[in-house]
């Protein structure tokens, strides 16, 4: 199950949320952060939603994070 974690207006009707699941640490499946305009849907009326970060996918080339 997605839902959203936490959500923060940035200004205006921009939002930037967290889309998670239910799990935690590397049993974590969905981590994300989308930006929402409420002034902003497609065609059929919904929100569109803009990813800005998948938080499970960064690149760590120096290995900060340390190991998976």
């Amino acid at each position: 199950q997605i839902v959203i974690g936490d959500m923060t207006n940035i200004g205006g009707n921009k939002f930037v949320l967290i889309e998670r699941d239910s799990l935690y640490g590397s049993k974590a499946v969905v981590k994300r952060l989308y930006m929402v305009d409420l002034d902003v849907k497609d065609a059929d009326g919904v929100l569109k939603k803009t990813l800005l970060v998948d938080l499970l996918n960064i690149s760590d080339p120096t290995g900060i994070g340390g190991p998976l």
